[in-house]
């Protein structure tokens, strides 16, 4: 898989602390997204808005927005969230970056929750809501443990940390060969960035919840996604092959969302060979058996049927 190397860029002049970047593709979601923004009590910020894609409705949405001098937008021909991401930090003036995605909102103190801990970390994790298509409602922590040699050693959601601009290039920004996962990834290689250099401390954390994150339904973000996320997911397996290696459960995960993609993309063979090496890691997964049933017998199984 061949993708543009993210190389960064000089810092534009700004006076504003944070710079927040929120992907989008043309979505009415937008225009909460960055209400949600301007309504901060950190005054000290700017919005990028990265519209991926030249065709989209976009700056139509965001008319009424874009007389505010806090307020950018950036066009981009459509490549994916992570290039919009680093688009928008080669454009962002702040000493810091932080994400947002466009269907999502940000709590009021979620800027005053980074600049609590600007002075003495590079980068601040903390807790969003997750609210679920099905109406289901919970907290979750971000979290980065450089010390942890396994592939938990990150969990990572847009709106759940921000990062000085200096280590986001310095750790090469988002991989834009992923379009799934690309968050995890991303967490991944700061915790080896931090460890070789020897400050584990410049992590902090906040328990606070910082933002409002919507999930659709699991068949939504299959068909949104489609074969991407098993391309994510071998991606994944190669770069993290050390990481992977110490959590076999976590590996196999993976494996079997490959082996649905090739089945997708009509590969019976190499679907067969990743549910059969998933279930070499651990013969108890109920999962893995069924991938393998469904990649040997996909006949016997409805169509669009998960496994």
């Amino acid at each position: 898989m061949k993708c543009q190397q993210f190389r960064g860029g000089p810092k534009p002049s700004s006076p504003r602390k944070f710079s927040v970047i929120i992907p989008t593709q043309g979505r009415l979601s937008i225009r909460q997204a960055v209400t949600s923004v301007l309504a901060q009590t950190f005054p000290e910020f700017e919005v990028i808005v990265v519209s991926d894609g030249l065709d989209l409705p976009t700056p139509a949405i965001l008319q009424d927005f874009l007389s505010d001098s806090r307020v950018r937008l950036v066009e981009q021909a459509s490549s994916g969230v992570a290039r919009a991401r680093n688009t928008g930090a080669s454009t962002a003036g702040g000493d810091w970056i932080t994400f947002l995605d466009d269907d999502d909102q940000a709590k009021p103190d979620w800027l005053e929750t980074w600049s609590e801990f600007a002075n003495e970390a590079d980068i601040v994790t903390a807790r969003v809501a997750i609210s679920r298509a099905d109406g289901h409602r919970h907290t979750v922590a971000c979290w980065l443990n450089v010390s942890d040699p396994t592939v938990g050693a990150a969990s990572l959601l847009a709106s759940g940390f921000a990062l000085r601009r200096d280590l986001f290039f310095a750790v090469g920004g988002y991989d834009e060969c992923l379009h799934y996962s690309e968050n995890t990834d991303l967490g991944l290689r700061l915790c080896d960035h931090l460890r070789k250099l020897g400050m584990p401390d410049l992590v902090r954390h906040s328990e606070l919840v910082v933002s409002d994150i919507y999930v659709e339904k699991p068949k939504s973000r299959l068909t949104r996604y489609g074969i991407q996320r098993g391309r994510a997911a071998r991606h994944m397996l190669r770069i993290h092959a050390e990481r992977f290696a110490q959590e076999p459960q976590h590996m196999g995960g993976y494996l079997n969302i490959s082996s649905r993609a090739y089945r997708d993309e009509g590969n019976p063979i190499m679907a067969i060979k990743e549910a059969w090496r998933a279930i070499l890691l651990n013969w108890r997964d109920r999962a893995s058996w069924k991938s393998l049933a469904i990649s040997v017998f996909p006949s016997r199984y409805q169509k669009g049927h998960s496994g």
